[in-house]
């Protein structure tokens, strides 16, 4: 097993990839978003884009305005992400500028 880490922060709608890898077999069996604030929830999108565009029309949202609590984690696992890394690339998406999540990646 692999890990990866990112801290993602808000940007208001602007989405950043987090899995991108074409060549391989592995696939992301687990992933976890921490609400790395105090104070303020953070409103987290995660989806996929069909490859290679990137238009609007091939977005498939894995969950889609999540609010993550002050303090808490939200752990996904492989059957509820369920994608194939080869025909499409894993994005999220902070949706308030005050946001900041940590996110790991287990890949396998």
């Amino acid at each position: 097993m692999t890990y990866i880490y990112k801290n993602i922060k808000g940007t208001e709608g602007t989405s950043q990839v987090i899995y991108d890898i074409v060549n391989t077999t592995a696939i992301v069996s687990s992933i976890s978003i921490a609400n790395v604030h105090d104070s303020n929830h953070a409103m987290v999108n995660l989806f996929i884009f069909r490859r290679p565009t990137v238009s609007t029309t091939e977005r498939f949202y894995i969950i889609k305005n999540l609010e993550v609590l002050t303090g808490t984690t939200v752990v996904l696992e492989e059957d509820e992400i369920g994608y194939d890394p080869k025909v499409h690339m894993l994005y999220i998406e902070v949706k308030s500028r005050v946001s900041e999540v940590d996110v790991k990646l287990t890949i396998k």
